[in-house]
C-alpha cells in the first residue's frame, strides 16, 4: 500500500520531496505514541557518541534509504522496487555478521537461500512474461 501510493506522488513530485514529507508525516504520527518515554529519556545524560549516532540514523540513514527507495519506485515501478525490498534481510544478516561477530547458523543460511531463490524466481518469472508477444 505505502509504495502503491508513493506512485502516485512521484509523479507530481521528486523522489526528495516525497523523502521530506513522509519522514516529516511520519515523524508526526510516532511522536505522540513516544512523548511519555521521550520525556522519561535523561536527554542530557547522553554522550556525543549517542547523539551523533541519532543523527546518523535519523538523517543519513533512513533519509538515503527512502531516497533511493523513492528513486527506484519512480525508475523501476513498484512492483519491482518491492521485490528487491527482500534482501534486506540479507543485508542486515550481512552486517550483524561482518560488524557484530553475530553467528550465521544454518537456519540462517537456508532463509537466505530461500529469499534469493524467491527474488530470483520473481525476476525470472517478471521476464518470462516480457518476453511473451502481445495477444491481439
Amino acid at each position: 500500500v505505502y509504495t502503491v501510493g508513493s506512485r502516485a506522488l512521484l509523479a507530481r513530485m521528486t523522489p526528495v520531496v516525497v523523502t521530506g514529507l513522509t519522514m516529516t508525516l511520519g515523524t508526526v504520527m510516532y511522536v505522540p505514541l513516544a512523548a511519555a518515554d521521550m520525556a522519561r529519556t535523561p536527554w542530557l545524560d547522553l554522550g556525543p557518541h549517542v547523539w551523533a549516532a541519532m543523527a546518523y540514523s535519523s538523517f543519513l540513514s533512513l533519509n538515503a534509504a527512502y531516497l533511493i527507495w523513492y528513486t527506484s519506485v519512480l525508475r523501476m515501478g513498484n512492483v519491482r522496487t518491492s521485490a528487491w525490498s527482500n534482501l534486506i534481510p540479507l543485508v542486515a544478516l550481512a552486517t550483524a555478521a561482518l560488524f557484530l561477530n553475530e553467528p550465521v547458523s544454518g537456519s540462517k543460511l537456508a532463509g537466505a537461500g530461500a529469499i534469493l531463490g524467491g527474488v530470483a524466481l520473481t525476476r525470472a518469472m517478471a521476464r518470462a512474461r516480457a518476453d511473451q508477444p502481445a495477444e491481439e
